[in-house]
Formats: C-alpha cells, structure tokens, sequence
C-alpha cells in the first residue's frame, strides 16, 4: 500500500485533489492481502502486528505477535488449505469468535482462495444456508467448549452442507473427532515463508463472501475482490493517516466487514498494531470495564465502535487512567444521536468521526474528515474515489432526480469499493 504523503483530508476540495491520479497509483503490487502483510513482515519484522489479550483485560495477561510470526502463521493456514484441496475459486468458512487463529484463518484462507466468516450467533439453519449459498469446501470452527455453542452447531449441520470436504477444529475439549481435524497440528506441518502448489491472489480474484441482511430471510454473499479490500484498506487508513505509529483496539467481531478492514487489513498494511480485547470482545463485560486500562497499557491511538458501545464506555470510570494516546475513535454501524455524540466528547476529550458503509462496498464508504469539519449526525465526506449521492427514485426503480437538502432519499454508491466494480473512477 502507497505510504507516499499527502495532505489531510479536510474538505471534499481535498478529496478531489487526491483523484488526480488513478487509484491504481495509489497501491502497492501485486495487491491482495497476503502481499501487503507480507510486505509488512519484510519490512518491519520485528514490530507488533497482533496482541491478544484472552480476558479482555489487560492485567490477565496477553500474548503478541510481530509482523514475521503473523505472515508466517498466515502462510501456514494458506498452505494447509491448499492441501485440503482449495484452489482460488474455492470457499473456507468460519465459525470462530476473535482469535489469533482467526486472523490466520481470515488471510490465509484469501491467498488459498475466498473466505467466508459466518456469524457464529445465527442458528443453524441460516448457518446452512450460508454455507451452502458460498459452497463451502473447508470450515474452520471453535471446539467444544464447557458451555454449548458453536461446536454444536457443526456437528448439527456438517450433514447438510454437500460440498463440505473437511472440517477444522481451533482448540476445544477432549479429542478432536475423527471427522475434524485440529488446526495448530495441521498448520504445522506446512512452511510458513511462501505459498506452497498455488499462484498469488490477483487482484482482480475473488477474497471473500461476506453476507448480509441481519439474521432473516434468503443469505445474500457480497463478493468482493483482493483489489475492492486493498483500496479501501488504502482509502480508510489515507483518510485516518493511520501509520505504524498507531494502536489499534479490536473489540468489533471478525466476521463482520468493520472489524476485518478497520481493525485489520487497513493497519497491517501501513505496520499498525492491532489488539484484540478477548475472544468475546465488547459483547464480554470485562472488555468493557477495563477499555481504558487497556488504552493506557498499550497506548491506544484510536478504536472502531458502535453506539452502544461509546455508551457502556460512559460508565467505566477514567480517572487516573492515562488515556492521552488516543488521538479519536470510529463509529458506524448505526446512527449515533447527537445527544450521546456530545456526552462522549465531552466526557472524554475525544474526537468521534461517524461514518457510513455497507459490506457490498467493501466497508466504509464515507467520513467525517479527521482534520476538518465534523457536522454531528452527518456521516462526512466520501472517500477518495467513492461516488455518493442521494436521489429519489420512480415506481420503476430508475433515478428521478437528485434529493434535495434534508430529503429522504435512495443513497447511490459508484466506485472500486463496491462489489462488482471495475477499477476505473466514473461519476453518477
């Protein structure tokens, strides 16, 4: 990913300013994920790439990983699933809450082919669904546990998924099955310093599906490409001048698009560091009662969220935490009333920028500029390349007129983030 430097995106002035040049400019070859954190590992070997804090709580303990040991944990996944048998075109789900093995999972499974993460919390049968929808050769899933949860869910539904060749077990109790095989045994009979018996991801292939529309109804795969990942990567960490001088806190899970870009692809592409806050994340309350603890031990720059996290945060006492490293925090997913907006600046001393996305355009389409006017309940300005408008639409579908200020209307996205798009910048 291109580190050349530029100025801050403070207007859309700004933004327009950076298209002069094509996106292609913009990013490092060959583009896909594996190649920008392989670029990273040889660069800066040695940095932290990944923390794992199991609690959520930095004083339980933690477990880190620099660039090299992530790369090449990446590359071990990539060729145990090659020799699984998947090829480029070929679908690794996964059932897995936020673990490193997740993330080794997630990327190697991109190189060898197209990941699927699959929300662990969906019953089976829209599990099935997915899963059959991608057409699913390899899942990768969490073993039993004390308490019944995704492991379950498997052994219900390994039947039902006719393409299902082979099932991967990350930890558990007791034996792993005859049926499954156990990831840490599988990974280590593969090298980690290159990819094994396959060509590099292009980027024009096919990374990952990630599906849509919440918990009902027919799943729907948004089928994104190495190049739609690596430009928003580029995009969303340009607009945030995110470099290696930040940490992240990944509390978000990682079968959602947010987590996997913002907390993701984006920093390993430019040597960030991300933490992980326990396997849970701000759905574990120990994540949440010791955030700023974690801010301090780490010095946290900035943090991805949804309101109710910014809320719960609210009522985790501050005082003698140091908490000055975080430059601003990220929120999507939902609107965020400018009631809460204003309680939280004014609580914390933090810069929000809101911001809006969707996984058919990759995951963050627009927001509010780091450096220049932040309009409260507005999700900001495009991002570099991203066409935007809102219009009205006829009984037909097709575009009447623009909206007018303050209308409701039909948002319009255009450009190499969205799903399907080519790479070439054209206005609605």
């Amino acid at each position: 990913m291109s580190t050349s430097a530029h100025a801050p995106l403070r207007t859309l002035e700004d933004v327009e300013a950076l298209e002069q040049l094509p996106i292609e400019s913009r990013l490092e070859q060959p583009i896909s994920s594996h190649a920008a954190i392989a670029r990273q590992a040889e660069a800066t070997p040695d940095a932290p790439a990944l923390t794992f804090v199991p609690t959520g709580d930095a004083a339980d303990g933690e477990t880190r990983y620099d660039y090299a040991t992530l790369y090449r944990r990446i590359t071990q996944a990539a060729n145990a699933f090659i020799g699984l048998g998947v090829g480029r075109t070929d679908v690794v789900s996964y059932l897995l809450p936020n673990l490193p093995e997740t993330h080794f999972t997630l990327w190697g499974a991109e190189a060898a082919g197209i990941v699927n993460p699959v929300n662990p919390f969906l019953e089976v049968d829209h599990m099935v669904g997915i899963l059959n929808a991608a057409g699913t050769v390899v899942l990768v899933a969490l073993g039993r546990q004390e308490q019944p949860g995704i492991w379950e869910k498997v052994e219900a539904l390994r039947d039902r998924v006719p393409t299902l060749r082979a099932v991967v077990r990350v930890g558990g109790n007791g034996p792993c099955p005859p049926w499954a095989l156990d990831f840490d045994a599988l990974l280590s009979q593969q090298p980690g310093d290159a990819l094994v018996g396959t060509a590099p991801p292009q980027g024009e292939d096919v990374s990952s599906y990630f599906h849509t529309g919440g918990t009902t109804g027919t799943p729907k795969l948004a089928r994104r490409t190495h190049f739609n990942e690596a430009a928003n990567a580029w995009a969303v960490s340009t607009a945030l001048s995110m470099g290696p001088q930040d940490t992240l806190l990944c509390g978000l899970p990682l079968f959602h698009s947010n987590a996997m870009l913002i907390t993701g692809l984006a920093p390993f592409s430019v040597g960030a560091h991300v933490v992980m806050l326990s396997s849970a994340g701000y759905r574990d309350a120990r994540t949440i009662g010791g955030f700023w603890r974690s801010v301090a031990r780490y010095k946290a720059t900035l943090f991805s969220s949804v309101p109710t996290v910014l809320s719960a945060l609210l009522n985790v006492p501050r005082e003698g935490v140091d908490v000055s490293s975080l430059r601003f925090a990220v929120c999507g997913a939902a609107p965020l009333s400018i009631e809460l907006f204003n309680r939280f600046e004014a609580a914390t001393g933090l810069k929000l920028l809101e911001g809006y996305g969707m996984t058919e355009a990759t995951c963050v389409s627009s927001l509010n500029p780091r450096d220049g006017h932040r309009a409260i309940g507005s999700i900001g300005l495009r991002l570099p390349y991203q066409q935007m408008k809102v219009v009205q639409l006829g009984a037909d579908g097709h575009v009447q007129r623009d909206a007018a200020v303050d209308e409701i209307g039909t948002i319009l996205l255009r450009g190499p983030y969205v799903v399907g798009a080519g790479r070439k910048l054209t206005h609605l």
